[in-house]
Protein backbone atom coordinates (compact mmCIF):
# COMPACT_ATOMS: atom_id res chain seq x y z
CA UNK A 1 0.00 0.00 0.00
CA UNK A 2 1.54 3.40 -0.90
CA UNK A 3 1.90 6.50 1.36
CA UNK A 4 0.81 9.99 0.94
CA UNK A 5 4.34 11.26 0.74
CA UNK A 6 4.86 8.86 -2.14
CA UNK A 7 2.66 9.61 -5.09
CA UNK A 8 3.98 12.77 -5.44
CA UNK A 9 6.80 11.44 -6.40
CA UNK A 10 5.80 10.23 -9.94
CA UNK A 11 5.41 13.48 -11.50
CA UNK A 12 8.90 14.89 -11.03
CA UNK A 13 10.21 11.22 -12.14
CA UNK A 14 8.48 11.26 -15.16
CA UNK A 15 9.32 14.74 -15.76
CA UNK A 16 13.03 14.15 -15.21
CA UNK A 17 13.53 11.24 -17.35
CA UNK A 18 11.50 12.95 -20.28
CA UNK A 19 13.83 15.82 -20.10
CA UNK A 20 16.57 13.79 -19.88
CA UNK A 21 15.17 11.91 -23.05
CA UNK A 22 15.25 15.49 -24.58
CA UNK A 23 18.51 16.60 -23.42
CA UNK A 24 19.79 13.55 -25.10
CA UNK A 25 18.36 13.92 -27.98
CA UNK A 26 19.21 17.31 -28.63
CA UNK A 27 22.94 16.79 -27.87
CA UNK A 28 22.92 13.31 -30.22
CA UNK A 29 21.17 15.58 -33.01
CA UNK A 30 23.78 18.32 -32.10
CA UNK A 31 26.45 15.88 -32.05
CA UNK A 32 25.14 14.64 -35.81
CA UNK A 33 25.05 17.56 -37.26
CA UNK A 34 28.40 18.14 -36.28
CA UNK A 35 29.40 15.35 -38.13
CA UNK A 36 28.19 15.51 -41.05
CA UNK A 37 30.11 19.40 -40.79
CA UNK A 38 33.53 17.59 -40.24
CA UNK A 39 33.14 14.92 -42.92
CA UNK A 40 31.82 17.25 -45.58
CA UNK A 41 35.21 19.41 -44.88
CA UNK A 42 36.64 15.83 -45.11
CA UNK A 43 35.45 15.22 -48.22
CA UNK A 44 36.28 18.78 -49.64
CA UNK A 45 40.13 18.15 -48.27
CA UNK A 46 40.05 14.79 -49.88
CA UNK A 47 39.07 16.84 -53.17
CA UNK A 48 41.62 19.41 -53.22
CA UNK A 49 44.57 15.98 -52.41
CA UNK A 50 43.01 14.59 -55.67
CA UNK A 51 43.23 17.60 -58.12
CA UNK A 52 46.70 17.96 -56.40
CA UNK A 53 47.51 13.70 -57.24
CA UNK A 54 45.95 14.84 -60.64
CA UNK A 55 48.27 17.68 -60.99
CA UNK A 56 51.06 15.66 -60.39
CA UNK A 57 49.83 12.61 -62.68
CA UNK A 58 49.40 14.61 -65.60
CA UNK A 59 52.89 16.15 -65.14
CA UNK A 60 54.63 12.91 -65.06
CA UNK A 61 52.38 11.76 -67.94
CA UNK A 62 53.84 14.98 -69.81
CA UNK A 63 57.25 14.91 -68.54
CA UNK A 64 57.44 11.17 -69.70
CA UNK A 65 56.34 11.70 -73.05
CA UNK A 66 58.76 14.88 -73.50
CA UNK A 67 61.63 12.32 -72.12
CA UNK A 68 60.52 10.07 -75.07
CA UNK A 69 60.18 12.55 -77.97
CA UNK A 70 63.86 14.27 -76.62
CA UNK A 71 65.17 10.95 -77.58
CA UNK A 72 65.70 11.88 -81.28
CA UNK A 73 67.67 15.57 -80.38
CA UNK A 74 69.46 13.47 -77.19
CA UNK A 75 71.09 11.33 -80.19
CA UNK A 76 71.91 13.19 -82.75
CA UNK A 77 75.58 14.04 -83.26
CA UNK A 78 75.46 17.02 -84.64
CA UNK A 79 73.02 18.71 -82.40
CA UNK A 80 76.20 17.52 -79.66
CA UNK A 81 78.85 19.02 -81.89
CA UNK A 82 77.38 22.36 -82.15
CA UNK A 83 76.23 22.46 -78.45
CA UNK A 84 79.85 21.88 -77.54
CA UNK A 85 81.60 23.72 -80.13
CA UNK A 86 78.69 27.08 -78.19
CA UNK A 87 77.51 27.54 -81.63
CA UNK A 88 73.98 28.94 -80.66
CA UNK A 89 73.02 30.09 -85.04
CA UNK A 90 74.08 26.47 -85.98
CA UNK A 91 72.38 25.24 -83.45
CA UNK A 92 69.07 26.97 -84.05
CA UNK A 93 69.16 26.05 -87.60
CA UNK A 94 69.55 22.30 -87.39
CA UNK A 95 67.54 22.23 -84.08
CA UNK A 96 64.25 24.24 -86.15
CA UNK A 97 62.79 20.60 -87.87
CA UNK A 98 63.00 18.78 -83.63
CA UNK A 99 61.46 22.33 -82.35
CA UNK A 100 58.26 22.16 -84.56
CA UNK A 101 57.69 18.87 -84.09
CA UNK A 102 57.82 18.98 -80.55
CA UNK A 103 55.79 22.16 -80.59
CA UNK A 104 52.85 20.42 -82.90
CA UNK A 105 53.09 16.90 -81.05
CA UNK A 106 53.36 18.09 -77.14
CA UNK A 107 52.44 21.54 -77.29
CA UNK A 108 55.91 22.85 -75.89
CA UNK A 109 56.57 26.69 -75.31
CA UNK A 110 60.02 26.30 -74.68
CA UNK A 111 63.40 24.41 -75.60
CA UNK A 112 66.62 25.50 -73.74
CA UNK A 113 70.01 24.25 -74.61
CA UNK A 114 72.67 24.71 -71.77
CA UNK A 115 76.71 23.69 -71.32
CA UNK A 116 77.51 21.48 -68.35
CA UNK A 117 78.43 24.33 -66.62
CA UNK A 118 74.85 25.97 -67.04
CA UNK A 119 75.57 28.34 -69.33
CA UNK A 120 72.86 29.08 -72.25
CA UNK A 121 73.70 28.42 -75.47
CA UNK A 122 70.29 28.53 -77.27
CA UNK A 123 66.81 29.21 -76.55
CA UNK A 124 64.34 28.75 -78.73
CA UNK A 125 61.51 30.41 -79.38
CA UNK A 126 62.36 33.59 -77.76
CA UNK A 127 60.58 34.74 -74.40
CA UNK A 128 57.14 35.02 -75.35
CA UNK A 129 55.49 31.82 -73.43
CA UNK A 130 55.09 29.48 -70.62
CA UNK A 131 57.73 27.80 -69.48
CA UNK A 132 60.32 31.21 -70.86
CA UNK A 133 60.14 33.65 -68.37
CA UNK A 134 63.90 34.15 -68.68
CA UNK A 135 67.37 33.06 -67.76
CA UNK A 136 65.84 30.34 -65.21
CA UNK A 137 68.28 28.43 -63.33
CA UNK A 138 68.16 24.73 -64.51
CA UNK A 139 66.59 22.41 -61.92
CA UNK A 140 69.13 21.36 -59.41
CA UNK A 141 67.70 17.52 -59.32
CA UNK A 142 69.05 17.33 -63.01
CA UNK A 143 72.77 17.77 -62.11
CA UNK A 144 73.19 13.93 -60.95
CA UNK A 145 70.13 12.41 -62.69
CA UNK A 146 70.66 10.28 -65.62
CA UNK A 147 66.79 10.60 -66.24
CA UNK A 148 66.20 14.37 -65.57
CA UNK A 149 63.82 16.39 -63.20
CA UNK A 150 60.62 17.94 -63.09
CA UNK A 151 58.49 20.54 -61.59
CA UNK A 152 55.95 23.47 -62.09
CA UNK A 153 56.87 27.25 -62.70
CA UNK A 154 55.18 29.96 -61.30
CA UNK A 155 57.09 32.65 -62.69
CA UNK A 156 55.33 33.57 -66.00
CA UNK A 157 52.32 35.15 -64.78
CA UNK A 158 48.92 33.47 -66.31
CA UNK A 159 50.27 30.41 -66.84
CA UNK A 160 51.78 27.65 -64.43
CA UNK A 161 54.00 25.67 -66.15
CA UNK A 162 55.92 22.35 -66.29
CA UNK A 163 59.66 22.79 -66.27
CA UNK A 164 61.16 19.33 -67.42
CA UNK A 165 64.86 19.31 -67.69
CA UNK A 166 67.59 16.37 -68.68
CA UNK A 167 70.83 15.44 -68.36
CA UNK A 168 72.98 16.06 -71.98
CA UNK A 169 75.87 13.00 -72.90
CA UNK A 170 77.97 12.31 -75.04
CA UNK A 171 80.47 9.20 -75.13
CA UNK A 172 82.58 11.33 -72.97
CA UNK A 173 80.40 12.47 -70.13
CA UNK A 174 78.27 15.00 -69.08
CA UNK A 175 78.16 17.56 -72.15
CA UNK A 176 75.10 20.22 -71.32
CA UNK A 177 71.18 20.07 -70.37
CA UNK A 178 68.18 20.39 -72.16
CA UNK A 179 64.72 21.83 -70.83
CA UNK A 180 61.32 21.92 -71.63
CA UNK A 181 58.69 24.22 -70.85
CA UNK A 182 55.05 22.87 -71.30
CA UNK A 183 51.64 25.25 -70.33
CA UNK A 184 49.80 23.43 -67.75
CA UNK A 185 47.03 25.64 -67.77
CA UNK A 186 45.02 23.84 -70.38
CA UNK A 187 44.73 20.39 -67.66
CA UNK A 188 43.08 22.56 -65.04
CA UNK A 189 39.84 22.74 -66.36
CA UNK A 190 39.28 19.36 -66.38
CA UNK A 191 40.65 18.58 -63.45
CA UNK A 192 38.00 20.74 -61.53
CA UNK A 193 35.08 19.24 -63.84
CA UNK A 194 36.10 15.86 -62.65
CA UNK A 195 35.79 16.91 -59.00
CA UNK A 196 33.03 19.44 -59.32
CA UNK A 197 34.79 22.37 -57.96
CA UNK A 198 36.57 25.64 -58.69
CA UNK A 199 40.74 25.01 -58.97
CA UNK A 200 43.03 27.95 -58.87
CA UNK A 201 46.50 27.66 -58.89
CA UNK A 202 48.06 30.49 -56.78
CA UNK A 203 52.03 31.21 -56.39
CA UNK A 204 53.88 32.20 -53.43
CA UNK A 205 54.05 36.19 -52.93
CA UNK A 206 56.40 35.84 -50.16
CA UNK A 207 59.01 34.03 -47.63
CA UNK A 208 56.46 31.65 -45.71
CA UNK A 209 53.92 32.55 -48.07
CA UNK A 210 52.76 35.81 -45.53
CA UNK A 211 52.20 38.29 -48.24
CA UNK A 212 49.05 37.91 -50.55
CA UNK A 213 49.54 35.19 -53.09
CA UNK A 214 49.61 36.09 -56.97
CA UNK A 215 47.04 34.59 -59.11
CA UNK A 216 48.10 32.21 -61.80
CA UNK A 217 45.46 30.50 -63.14
CA UNK A 218 41.77 29.74 -62.23
CA UNK A 219 38.20 28.13 -63.47
CA UNK A 220 36.23 31.13 -61.43
CA UNK A 221 33.24 31.95 -63.80
CA UNK A 222 31.69 35.60 -63.98
CA UNK A 223 33.54 37.95 -61.99
CA UNK A 224 36.30 36.81 -60.17
CA UNK A 225 38.05 39.10 -59.11
CA UNK A 226 36.65 39.93 -55.91
CA UNK A 227 36.58 36.17 -54.98
CA UNK A 228 40.56 35.77 -55.92
CA UNK A 229 41.03 38.77 -53.57
CA UNK A 230 39.52 36.88 -50.82
CA UNK A 231 41.24 33.75 -51.25
CA UNK A 232 44.45 34.71 -51.73
CA UNK A 233 45.54 36.04 -47.86
CA UNK A 234 43.82 32.18 -47.00
CA UNK A 235 47.07 30.56 -49.26
CA UNK A 236 49.69 29.16 -47.39
CA UNK A 237 53.02 26.93 -48.18
CA UNK A 238 51.55 24.33 -45.74
CA UNK A 239 48.46 24.33 -45.13
CA UNK A 240 45.43 21.77 -45.96
CA UNK A 241 43.31 23.27 -43.55
CA UNK A 242 39.73 24.27 -44.76
CA UNK A 243 38.30 27.94 -45.04
CA UNK A 244 34.73 28.71 -44.68
CA UNK A 245 34.30 32.43 -46.59
CA UNK A 246 30.83 34.07 -47.83
CA UNK A 247 30.92 35.58 -50.93
CA UNK A 248 27.78 37.18 -53.15
CA UNK A 249 25.79 35.22 -51.23
CA UNK A 250 27.24 31.76 -51.31
CA UNK A 251 28.94 30.01 -48.83
CA UNK A 252 31.90 28.30 -49.60
CA UNK A 253 34.73 26.44 -48.44
CA UNK A 254 38.46 26.55 -49.66
CA UNK A 255 41.63 24.10 -49.17
CA UNK A 256 44.51 25.03 -50.33
CA UNK A 257 47.72 22.64 -50.70
CA UNK A 258 51.31 23.04 -52.60
CA UNK A 259 52.50 22.30 -55.66
CA UNK A 260 56.39 21.62 -55.99
CA UNK A 261 58.65 23.53 -57.42
CA UNK A 262 61.60 23.14 -59.94
CA UNK A 263 63.80 23.85 -56.98
CA UNK A 264 62.13 21.06 -54.79
CA UNK A 265 60.59 23.35 -52.90
CA UNK A 266 56.80 24.36 -52.77
CA UNK A 267 56.40 26.94 -55.79
CA UNK A 268 52.90 27.60 -55.32
CA UNK A 269 49.38 26.54 -54.34
CA UNK A 270 46.58 24.43 -55.95
CA UNK A 271 43.15 26.12 -54.42
CA UNK A 272 40.15 24.38 -54.62
CA UNK A 273 36.79 25.72 -53.79
CA UNK A 274 33.79 24.42 -53.09
CA UNK A 275 30.02 25.96 -53.13
CA UNK A 276 28.07 24.35 -49.87
CA UNK A 277 25.54 26.91 -49.74
CA UNK A 278 22.95 24.00 -50.56
CA UNK A 279 24.85 21.61 -47.80
CA UNK A 280 25.46 24.80 -45.24
CA UNK A 281 21.26 25.89 -45.55
CA UNK A 282 20.77 22.37 -44.92
CA UNK A 283 22.57 21.85 -42.02
CA UNK A 284 20.76 24.83 -40.91
CA UNK A 285 17.37 23.67 -41.28
CA UNK A 286 18.31 20.41 -39.39
CA UNK A 287 19.22 22.30 -36.92
CA UNK A 288 16.87 24.78 -36.32
CA UNK A 289 14.22 21.32 -36.54
CA UNK A 290 15.97 20.23 -33.26
CA UNK A 291 16.07 23.03 -31.69
CA UNK A 292 12.55 23.17 -32.30
CA UNK A 293 12.07 19.61 -31.85
CA UNK A 294 13.64 19.97 -28.52
CA UNK A 295 11.16 23.40 -27.63
CA UNK A 296 8.32 21.73 -28.09
CA UNK A 297 9.62 18.48 -26.37
CA UNK A 298 10.55 20.28 -23.15
CA UNK A 299 7.23 22.11 -23.50
CA UNK A 300 5.23 19.35 -23.40
CA UNK A 301 7.65 17.18 -20.89
CA UNK A 302 6.95 20.51 -18.45
CA UNK A 303 3.69 21.23 -18.81
CA UNK A 304 2.84 17.13 -18.59
CA UNK A 305 4.88 16.75 -15.59
CA UNK A 306 3.15 20.53 -13.69
CA UNK A 307 -0.10 18.79 -14.99
CA UNK A 308 0.65 15.48 -13.19
CA UNK A 309 2.19 16.87 -9.88
CA UNK A 310 -1.16 19.27 -9.77
CA UNK A 311 -3.27 15.89 -9.98
CA UNK A 312 -1.12 14.23 -7.57
CA UNK A 313 -1.60 17.28 -5.14
CA UNK A 314 -5.52 17.11 -5.61
CA UNK A 315 -5.33 12.84 -5.23
CA UNK A 316 -3.59 14.06 -2.01
CA UNK A 317 -6.23 16.74 -0.73
CA UNK A 318 -8.88 14.31 -1.72
CA UNK A 319 -7.21 11.20 0.28
CA UNK A 320 -6.52 13.65 3.42
CA UNK A 321 -9.77 14.88 4.07
CA UNK A 322 -11.06 10.91 5.41
CA UNK A 323 -7.77 10.60 7.41
CA UNK A 324 -6.59 11.94 10.43
CA UNK A 325 -3.76 14.30 9.66
CA UNK A 326 -5.22 15.69 6.01
CA UNK A 327 -3.31 18.77 6.09
CA UNK A 328 0.08 17.22 6.05
CA UNK A 329 -0.63 15.08 3.13
CA UNK A 330 -1.89 18.30 1.17
CA UNK A 331 1.13 20.54 2.46
CA UNK A 332 3.54 17.23 1.30
CA UNK A 333 2.35 17.18 -1.84
CA UNK A 334 1.90 21.51 -2.76
CA UNK A 335 5.80 21.48 -1.48
CA UNK A 336 6.78 18.68 -3.68
CA UNK A 337 4.90 20.69 -6.38
CA UNK A 338 6.32 24.01 -5.80
CA UNK A 339 9.87 22.76 -5.29
CA UNK A 340 9.66 20.55 -8.49
CA UNK A 341 8.03 23.53 -10.62
CA UNK A 342 11.15 26.07 -8.97
CA UNK A 343 13.91 23.42 -9.50
CA UNK A 344 12.61 22.60 -13.45
CA UNK A 345 12.12 26.12 -13.89
CA UNK A 346 15.32 27.55 -13.40
CA UNK A 347 16.93 24.20 -15.00
CA UNK A 348 14.68 25.15 -18.21
CA UNK A 349 15.74 29.04 -18.37
CA UNK A 350 19.19 28.92 -19.04
CA UNK A 351 19.49 27.21 -22.18
CA UNK A 352 15.60 28.43 -23.41
CA UNK A 353 17.79 32.32 -23.13
CA UNK A 354 20.56 30.12 -25.72
CA UNK A 355 17.77 28.78 -28.07
CA UNK A 356 16.84 32.33 -28.52
CA UNK A 357 20.25 33.92 -27.86
CA UNK A 358 21.08 31.36 -31.56
CA UNK A 359 18.08 31.68 -32.70
CA UNK A 360 18.38 35.83 -33.05
CA UNK A 361 22.01 35.09 -34.54
CA UNK A 362 20.87 33.37 -37.07
CA UNK A 363 17.75 36.09 -37.91
CA UNK A 364 20.25 38.90 -37.84
CA UNK A 365 23.18 37.72 -39.38
CA UNK A 366 24.14 39.85 -42.05
CA UNK A 367 27.54 37.97 -43.40
CA UNK A 368 25.20 34.66 -43.93
CA UNK A 369 21.41 36.04 -44.49
CA UNK A 370 19.18 33.57 -44.45
CA UNK A 371 16.73 32.83 -46.86
CA UNK A 372 13.05 33.33 -46.46
CA UNK A 373 11.79 30.04 -46.02
CA UNK A 374 14.82 29.94 -43.30
CA UNK A 375 13.97 32.88 -41.71
CA UNK A 376 10.40 31.67 -41.50
CA UNK A 377 11.68 28.51 -39.83
CA UNK A 378 13.71 30.84 -37.52
CA UNK A 379 10.99 32.93 -36.92
CA UNK A 380 8.87 29.79 -35.23
CA UNK A 381 11.73 28.80 -33.54
CA UNK A 382 11.97 32.21 -31.35
CA UNK A 383 7.91 32.37 -31.42
CA UNK A 384 7.51 28.89 -29.52
CA UNK A 385 11.53 29.85 -27.11
CA UNK A 386 9.84 33.57 -26.58
CA UNK A 387 6.03 31.10 -25.37
CA UNK A 388 8.35 28.39 -23.35
CA UNK A 389 10.26 31.27 -21.57
CA UNK A 390 7.10 32.99 -20.70
CA UNK A 391 5.86 29.65 -19.10
CA UNK A 392 8.89 29.16 -17.03
CA UNK A 393 9.14 32.61 -15.72
CA UNK A 394 5.11 32.23 -14.95
CA UNK A 395 5.70 28.89 -12.91
CA UNK A 396 8.87 30.22 -11.59
CA UNK A 397 5.99 33.17 -10.40
CA UNK A 398 3.86 30.82 -8.94
CA UNK A 399 6.34 28.60 -7.04
CA UNK A 400 7.88 31.80 -5.43
CA UNK A 401 4.19 32.42 -4.54
CA UNK A 402 2.93 29.10 -3.46
CA UNK A 403 6.25 28.57 -1.28
CA UNK A 404 5.88 31.68 0.27
CA UNK A 405 8.96 33.68 -0.67
CA UNK A 406 7.41 36.40 -2.54
CA UNK A 407 7.81 39.73 -1.17
CA UNK A 408 6.04 42.59 -1.04
CA UNK A 409 5.96 46.10 -0.79
CA UNK A 410 3.10 47.42 0.43
CA UNK A 411 2.52 50.96 -0.19
CA UNK A 412 -0.46 53.44 -1.18
CA UNK A 413 -0.65 52.89 -4.60
CA UNK A 414 -3.12 55.24 -7.25
CA UNK A 415 -5.44 52.39 -9.06
CA UNK A 416 -6.01 55.43 -11.69
CA UNK A 417 -2.29 56.07 -12.90
CA UNK A 418 -1.54 52.03 -12.99
CA UNK A 419 -4.47 51.28 -15.15
CA UNK A 420 -3.70 53.73 -17.07
CA UNK A 421 -0.42 52.56 -17.49
CA UNK A 422 -1.01 48.96 -17.90
CA UNK A 423 -3.38 50.26 -20.90
CA UNK A 424 -0.71 52.00 -22.85
CA UNK A 425 1.12 49.12 -22.41
CA UNK A 426 -1.14 46.63 -23.91
CA UNK A 427 -1.73 49.26 -26.52
CA UNK A 428 0.06 47.37 -29.19
CA UNK A 429 -1.13 43.72 -28.25
CA UNK A 430 -5.10 45.27 -28.78
CA UNK A 431 -3.86 47.00 -32.12
CA UNK A 432 -2.32 43.86 -33.49
CA UNK A 433 -5.83 41.90 -32.88
CA UNK A 434 -8.05 44.84 -33.61
CA UNK A 435 -9.52 45.27 -30.54
CA UNK A 436 -10.05 48.94 -28.76
CA UNK A 437 -9.46 49.92 -25.13
CA UNK A 438 -11.30 51.89 -23.65
CA UNK A 439 -10.67 53.49 -20.38
CA UNK A 440 -13.38 54.65 -17.52
CA UNK A 441 -11.07 55.59 -15.08
CA UNK A 442 -9.39 58.33 -16.85
CA UNK A 443 -10.73 61.57 -14.99
CA UNK A 444 -11.43 59.89 -11.54
CA UNK A 445 -10.87 60.91 -8.22
CA UNK A 446 -10.43 57.35 -6.25
CA UNK A 447 -8.58 56.72 -3.38
CA UNK A 448 -5.42 54.88 -3.14
CA UNK A 449 -4.90 50.71 -2.37
CA UNK A 450 -3.26 49.17 -0.66
CA UNK A 451 -0.91 47.05 -2.78
CA UNK A 452 2.75 46.07 -4.03
CA UNK A 453 3.08 48.53 -7.21
CA UNK A 454 5.11 45.57 -9.27
CA UNK A 455 2.14 42.98 -8.38
CA UNK A 456 -0.89 45.57 -9.26
CA UNK A 457 0.57 46.30 -12.44
CA UNK A 458 0.82 42.21 -12.86
CA UNK A 459 -2.60 41.96 -12.46
CA UNK A 460 -3.93 44.17 -14.22
CA UNK A 461 -1.88 43.46 -17.32
CA UNK A 462 -2.66 39.50 -17.02
CA UNK A 463 -6.01 40.61 -16.80
CA UNK A 464 -5.90 42.73 -19.61
CA UNK A 465 -3.68 40.51 -21.74
CA UNK A 466 -6.26 37.64 -21.32
CA UNK A 467 -9.13 40.00 -22.26
CA UNK A 468 -7.35 41.02 -25.98
CA UNK A 469 -6.46 37.38 -26.47
CA UNK A 470 -10.06 36.18 -26.04
CA UNK A 471 -12.06 38.85 -27.26
CA UNK A 472 -13.67 39.43 -30.92
CA UNK A 473 -12.43 41.20 -33.60
CA UNK A 474 -12.82 44.41 -33.40
CA UNK A 475 -14.01 44.10 -30.28
CA UNK A 476 -13.90 46.47 -27.14
CA UNK A 477 -11.89 45.89 -24.01
CA UNK A 478 -13.03 48.50 -20.96
CA UNK A 479 -11.38 49.10 -17.74
CA UNK A 480 -13.52 50.55 -14.67
CA UNK A 481 -12.63 51.43 -11.01
CA UNK A 482 -14.95 52.55 -8.68
CA UNK A 483 -14.98 53.04 -4.87
CA UNK A 484 -17.40 50.20 -2.67
CA UNK A 485 -18.82 51.08 0.71
CA UNK A 486 -16.64 48.86 2.64
CA UNK A 487 -13.33 50.14 2.23
CA UNK A 488 -12.54 48.65 -0.89
CA UNK A 489 -11.56 50.04 -4.55
CA UNK A 490 -13.55 48.02 -7.02
CA UNK A 491 -11.13 47.26 -10.89
CA UNK A 492 -12.72 45.91 -13.29
CA UNK A 493 -11.90 44.95 -17.04
CA UNK A 494 -14.28 43.62 -19.39
CA UNK A 495 -14.07 42.10 -22.69
CA UNK A 496 -16.66 41.25 -26.05
CA UNK A 497 -15.31 37.31 -26.25
CA UNK A 498 -17.11 34.33 -26.19
CA UNK A 499 -17.82 33.71 -22.40
CA UNK A 500 -16.67 31.35 -20.51
CA UNK A 501 -19.19 28.14 -20.48
CA UNK A 502 -20.41 26.22 -17.42
CA UNK A 503 -18.31 23.43 -17.58
CA UNK A 504 -14.86 25.91 -16.96
CA UNK A 505 -16.25 27.75 -14.66
CA UNK A 506 -15.43 26.23 -11.84
CA UNK A 507 -11.35 24.98 -12.49
CA UNK A 508 -10.67 28.52 -14.14
CA UNK A 509 -8.32 29.77 -11.71
CA UNK A 510 -6.69 26.28 -11.21
CA UNK A 511 -2.97 26.20 -12.46
CA UNK A 512 -2.34 24.71 -15.83
CA UNK A 513 -6.28 24.89 -17.09
CA UNK A 514 -7.68 25.54 -20.68
CA UNK A 515 -10.66 26.65 -21.43
CA UNK A 516 -12.28 23.78 -23.27
CA UNK A 517 -13.72 25.86 -26.27
CA UNK A 518 -10.47 28.13 -27.02
CA UNK A 519 -7.71 25.58 -25.92
CA UNK A 520 -6.34 24.69 -29.79
CA UNK A 521 -7.10 28.56 -31.04
CA UNK A 522 -5.38 30.82 -28.63
CA UNK A 523 -2.01 30.87 -27.23
CA UNK A 524 -1.73 30.91 -23.61
CA UNK A 525 0.32 28.92 -20.33
CA UNK A 526 -3.07 27.89 -18.36
CA UNK A 527 -1.33 29.89 -15.59
CA UNK A 528 -1.39 33.31 -15.87
CA UNK A 529 -5.06 33.38 -14.03
CA UNK A 530 -3.63 31.17 -11.04
CA UNK A 531 -1.06 33.69 -10.52
CA UNK A 532 -3.18 36.47 -10.62
CA UNK A 533 -5.48 35.23 -7.80
CA UNK A 534 -2.68 34.55 -5.77
CA UNK A 535 -1.33 38.13 -6.43
CA UNK A 536 -4.56 39.95 -5.55
CA UNK A 537 -5.04 37.57 -2.17
CA UNK A 538 -1.48 38.30 -0.75
CA UNK A 539 -2.22 42.28 -1.22
CA UNK A 540 -5.44 41.39 0.61
CA UNK A 541 -7.86 41.42 -1.83
CA UNK A 542 -10.75 39.44 -3.46
CA UNK A 543 -11.00 38.35 -7.32
CA UNK A 544 -14.18 37.02 -9.41
CA UNK A 545 -15.43 36.92 -12.74
CA UNK A 546 -19.16 37.82 -14.35
CA UNK A 547 -19.82 35.78 -17.95
CA UNK A 548 -22.56 35.32 -20.19
CA UNK A 549 -21.44 32.67 -23.04
CA UNK A 550 -21.77 35.00 -26.34
CA UNK A 551 -21.92 38.22 -24.59
CA UNK A 552 -18.20 38.43 -22.96
CA UNK A 553 -16.72 37.89 -19.27
CA UNK A 554 -15.86 40.76 -16.90
CA UNK A 555 -12.71 40.05 -14.73
CA UNK A 556 -13.20 41.74 -11.37
CA UNK A 557 -10.52 42.45 -8.10
CA UNK A 558 -11.07 44.27 -5.63
CA UNK A 559 -8.07 46.15 -3.14
CA UNK A 560 -8.48 47.51 0.35
CA UNK A 561 -7.92 51.58 0.52
CA UNK A 562 -4.87 52.35 1.95
CA UNK A 563 -5.41 54.58 5.10
CA UNK A 564 -3.71 57.44 5.58
CA UNK A 565 -4.11 57.12 9.56
CA UNK A 566 -2.51 53.70 9.18
CA UNK A 567 1.17 53.19 8.72
CA UNK A 568 2.17 50.65 6.15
Amino acid sequence: MHSQASRPIRGPLLAAFAATVVFIAGVLLALSIHAQRQSLEREIRSQARAAVSLFDRQMESRSAAVREALATILDDDSLKALLVAGDGPGLMRAARPHVERLRKVQGITRLHFATANKVTVLRVPAPDGPGDAGALPITPAAAPAEQGAYGIDMDTPGHPALRYVTPWHDAGGLIGYVEVGIGMTPVIGPIAEALGVDVAVYRHGGAGGETKAPLIAHTFAGEPDGLTARIAPLVRPEDGATHRIAFSGRNLHVVSLPLAGTAGGAAGAMVVVRDVTEATDAFRRHLMLAVALCVVAAAVAFILAAKALGTEDRRSVSAGEGSAAPDDGADSASRARSEFLSMMSHELRTPMNAILGFGQLLEYNAREPLTDTQREYVGHILTSGRHLLDLINKVLDLAKIEAGRMELSIQPVSPVAVCAECLGLSETLAAARGVRLIDRTAGQTLPDVRADPMCFKQVVLNLLSNAVQYNREQGTVTVSAESTADGMVHISVADQGPGIPEADRDTLFEPFVRLSTDATQTGGTGIGLTITKQLVELMGGTIGVETEVGEGSTFWFRLPVADPQTPV
